[in-house]
């Protein structure tokens, strides 16, 4: 399964309320190991904050491009 970086940050959105096991594994560990980065409210349920945080977004793209496949992380 691929995964674009947008769908993946939807995703990160709530890594801590909702499972992430959908992702690529390397995404996985991305959300993980960034999750409190940001400055929105982890228990949000809204993605709209995360998706606004630019560097958080950044945070996460660097992570998947630079430990992901291409396939995984461009997405299909």
């Amino acid at each position: 399964m691929r995964f674009s970086i947008p769908s993946i940050l939807v995703l990160a959105t709530t890594a801590l309320a909702v499972d992430i096991s959908g992702a690529p594994a390397c995404a996985q560990k991305c959300l993980r190991d960034n999750q409190g980065s940001s400055t929105c409210d982890p228990n949000a349920v809204a993605y709209t904050c995360f998706c606004a945080d630019k560097a958080f977004y950044n945070k996460i793209q660097t992570c998947v491009l630079a430990g992901c496949s291409l396939t995984d992380a461009v997405g299909e």
